[in-house]
């Protein structure tokens, strides 16, 4: 009790001061939850919503219950989930987050020199233990002063960026013993991650508009509302899955039985050097008398309205002319369209979880995109300029943009790269045990127009140095395909179980088929 005693006048002198002089404390410390905040009538309707809003993207309807401190009415809610992973690969592809990474290439269909003549990765199978998807998030929120109330989220996990996992050849260690510059070990990333901001931002909401300024979801797919339900690590392929530094202006409505939410962004360009924001704007309806269950990723679960969501951006890119020396710039400016649902097929409520099916899905057409999605490049890259005048070593393109948005043809016309996705699921939740047990599976296909436009065949042979040319054709995704199947269950309290079989279907430019079958086990505690 002394020691309780403590820590309690410890905070309130540490936060006690940040509470408004124009409104009394409710109590100095107290440790709650936001649903008896609620319940109490310390915060009201708008408040609560907005302030389970980020923790149910993490552990859904539990978030009500998350651990809350109270001080002088500031609230800060601590969440998230210790997530443990184990993964059978058929390949040497991935690692625990598969996103849309490109499936290692069969025998006998090695890449074209100079890539490496082996097909050893595709050949051979992979087993990984992780934890590096386990999230931690504060959130808190001043008190309301005027009808005007602040909030902040912090959020990371430990999928934080790392070298790649290689060792030292003899030409880079003369012992050879350890990993080269750049390089990891498997020990490094998975023992010992590093921390991931995933959001970092902060929201006056007001009654006329909402501003947000910080990192966090895209309004372009209206992050976070339409994720499927799966055990894999998100984003899977196909799927949009962004967060980024932004300014965001929005307006949620309130008509009847439907609520509708508006918004518009300026985001963090794909390219500094474009000197121009990405331009985003959204529009998503929710009604409210429609409701079923669903599980965004593996850990949200909740019951939620049918929603519907179509939003779109423009953006825009500036790069060197395609020259070894440049001296001109070209700019190409992009757009996309994307469409979301969520759709409740057999209905359920907060007192009848079980026996409900929900049908989800998402559709994208655009150019210029691909960092919207985990790990998408598809192969591309800038064609190699020619080295007419025999340099050693030979004259690069001076590049400015990530690999996979934009390409140049062989006569310096700037391209943005077409991709068309779409994601497909449906979730089952079980007649018996309250819904606390069920199934899903998802179906996802990634085409692009025009990257074999800009491939040179597979000839596995290097091509002429004194000429422009393109990457080769054994190297660039032509479409991908991947589907799983998922088995969830909500053992005891705050634990979870989930099991998934899952395949994915690479076809290369050059007509090659790679694939990689998928087995995971996952288990999570949620907070």
């Amino acid at each position: 009790m002394i020691r309780r005693a403590s820590v309690s006048l410890f905070l309130w002198i540490l936060l006690g001061p940040r509470m408004s002089s124009a409104e009394e404390p409710k109590s100095a410390v107290e440790l709650t939850s936001l649903r008896s905040l609620h319940d109490k009538g310390v915060i009201d309707d708008d408040e609560y919503e907005n302030a389970i809003r980020d923790p149910s993207l993490s552990t859904g309807s539990k978030a009500e219950q998350a651990n809350t401190l109270t001080v002088g009415g500031w609230t800060t809610t601590l969440y998230g989930f210790v997530e443990a992973d184990m993964i059978y690969d058929s390949t040497q592809s991935f690692n625990e987050q598969a996103g849309n990474v490109q499936v290692e290439r069969p025998a006998p269909f090695p890449l074209d020199p100079p890539a490496p003549q082996t097909t050893y990765r595709g050949d051979h199978d992979r087993l990984t233990f992780s934890v590096r998807n386990s999230r931690v998030g504060l959130s808190t929120r001043s008190p309301k002063t005027h009808g005007v109330s602040v909030s902040g989220v912090l959020e990371f996990d430990l999928l934080g960026s790392q070298p790649t996992i290689g060792y030292a050849t003899p030409q880079l260690s003369v012992q050879n013993q350890g990993p080269a510059a750049g390089q990891t070990t498997e020990f490094a990333t998975f023992a010992t991650p590093a921390m991931r901001l995933r959001h970092g931002y902060f929201k006056v909401e007001t009654p006329v508009v909402d501003v947000l300024a910080g990192q966090y979801w895209q309004v372009f797919g209206w992050g976070g509302t339409f994720r499927p339900n799966t055990v894999e690590i998100q984003g899977v392929p196909g799927q949009l899955y962004s967060r980024a530094p932004q300014l965001r202006v929005s307006r949620t409505f309130h008509a009847g039985p439907v609520t509708i939410d508006a918004a518009v962004a300026a985001g963090r360009p794909p390219q500094r050097d474009s000197a121009r924001p990405d331009l985003q704007g959204g529009v998503k309806a929710a009604f409210d008398g429609w409701t079923g269950m669903h599980t965004g990723g593996a850990t949200s679960t909740s019951v939620v309205p049918l929603t519907i969501g179509v939003s779109g951006v423009s953006r825009q890119f500036t790069v060197p002319e395609f020259s070894a020396l440049p001296s001109e710039t070209v700019n190409k400016t992009m757009a996309a369209l994307a469409l979301n649902a969520i759709i409740p097929v057999l209905p359920a409520r907060e007192d009848k979880k079980g026996n409900s099916l929900t049908l989800t899905g998402e559709f994208v057409n655009g150019a210029g995109i691909a960092d919207f999605y985990s790990g998408l490049t598809g192969g591309m890259l800038m064609p190699s300029v020619a080295n007419t005048t025999n340099l050693n070593p030979p004259p690069t393109y001076p590049q400015n943009v990530d690999n996979g948005l934009v390409v140049f043809d062989l006569n310096g016309d700037l391209h943005g790269i077409k991709w068309t996705t779409f994601v497909i699921g449906a979730e089952y939740y079980l007649p018996f045990f309250d819904g606390k047990v069920w199934v899903s599976a998802n179906y996802s296909h990634s085409v692009s127009a025009n990257a074999k436009l800009y491939t040179r065949p597979a000839t596995q042979s290097l091509p002429n140095p004194q000429e422009a040319f393109y990457v080769s054709a054994a190297q660039v995704r032509d479409h991908m395909d991947w589907y799983d199947f998922n088995l969830f269950a909500d053992v005891v309290g705050p634990v979870r179980v989930g099991a998934e079989y899952a395949v994915f279907v690479d076809s290369y430019v050059d007509g090659v088929k790679a694939v990689n079958q998928r087995a995971q086990l996952s288990t999570y505690f949620l907070f």
